[in-house]
């Protein structure tokens, strides 16, 4: 959803403002700080002067997709998706050393919860055998202690010929458990209390199977395209873009908790 959240809110900050020439009195940790807590705040809000919609909870009435390769194809609709729980994450730890630009953070988001319904009708070729995948029914999940644990070096231009970039991201991911309720009509209750084990069993094991494989992906998907923005500016000019992005946010004035 830092890095998987602070990254994606780097690259919001990075690209969804001019950068302003000006000294800050803050440094980046707490220019960061500030803005993705005005953001956690106006989450239950949204702020419609931006297009940006009420984030927790969640809503999206309805959503067509259409997935196709020669080896499977996948057509169907969500409806009436729920999520709560994404503007509750607390900040367990986090820390920035000016000197070296060595940022680190620690966040849990104590539980996420997905409801909807669901329609799909498929196939898939599976070594020569065609699988057909017809489901009708409603989502509910729930999500238990999502954790993030990152750090990253975020370091400032030396000389002209030095670039602001973010270098050496080790993130961390963990889930304390999973619970999965969903329910599809044309299955029987064994059938359904079957698969909900084996999506929780499955789940959790893949979270833990794929750690080795985050940095790899981080470094070659989305460090790229978030360093190809901080090269464009300043230490100077990010920071004051943070702290834009935090007035922006506190103007949304929300007062709700969701």
């Amino acid at each position: 959803m830092q890095k998987v959240i602070l990254l994606a809110l780097l690259v919001a900050a990075t690209t969804t403002a001019t950068p302003v020439n000006q000294a800050s009195p803050m440094n980046f940790g707490e220019a960061l700080t500030n803005m993705y807590t005005a953001f956690q705040k106006m989450m239950p809000c949204g702020y419609p002067a931006d297009n940006i919609p009420v984030l927790d909870p969640f809503r999206i009435e309805q959503q067509f997709f259409n997935a196709s390769t020669d080896d499977y194809s996948f057509v169907g609709n969500i409806t009436n998706l729920y999520i709560t729980g994404l503007s509750n994450f607390h900040h367990v730890g986090k820390s920035y050393n000016e000197d070296t630009g060595f940022s680190s953070f620690d966040i849990i988001f104590p539980e996420i919860q997905i409801l909807g319904e669901y329609d799909v009708n498929g196939f898939m070729n599976v070594a020569g055998f065609l699988l057909r995948w017809t489901q009708s029914g409603l989502i509910n999940e729930k999500f238990i202690d999502l954790r993030y644990v990152a750090s990253y070096t975020i370091a400032s231009p030396v000389n002209a010929t030095d670039k602001l970039s973010v270098t050496n991201v080790n993130l961390n991911f963990y889930l304390s458990d999973a619970a999965f309720d969903n329910w599809n009509v044309l299955w029987d209750i064994s059938t359904n209390n079957f698969v909900n084990k084996a999506d929780r069993e499955l789940l959790l094991m893949l979270v833990e199977q794929i750690q080795p494989q985050v940095n790899y992906i981080l470094d070659k998907y989305a460090l790229p395209y978030i360093n190809e923005y901080l090269g464009q500016m300043s230490m100077d000019q990010l920071i004051n873009t943070l702290n834009g992005m935090a007035a922006t946010f506190e103007e949304a004035d929300c007062n709700v908790v969701a």
